[in-house]
């Protein structure tokens, strides 16, 4: 579901990293900047949909610009309103 809306909604704006496993999926910016991101994690706070940066996992400089979102413990049906604020906080 969450791979699906990624794909679907946010492909002008997010490159999916392929993963088989787990309860995060981590995708690059294709044109956002490091800050450029840091200041969609916060609009997103500031919605109520808590992402990551990329760069918070970064070990080596520079970091590149992307997303961490995690899913685990949220509830499918609240996955598309996620999304859906999440998304508005890419065109603010």
């Amino acid at each position: 579901m969450v791979v699906n809306g990624l794909n679907k909604d946010f492909a002008d704006h997010l490159q999916i990293i392929p993963s088989n496993v787990g309860l995060h999926i981590a995708a690059f910016a294709r044109q956002a900047s490091v800050n450029e991101i840091d200041a969609i994690v916060r609009r997103a706070s500031d919605a109520g949909v808590e992402v990551h940066t990329l760069s918070r996992f970064a070990v080596q400089a520079p970091a590149k610009p992307g997303l961490v979102l995690g899913y685990g413990a949220i509830a499918a049906a609240n996955i598309e309103e996620g999304l859906r604020l999440l998304r508005l906080c890419f065109v603010a």
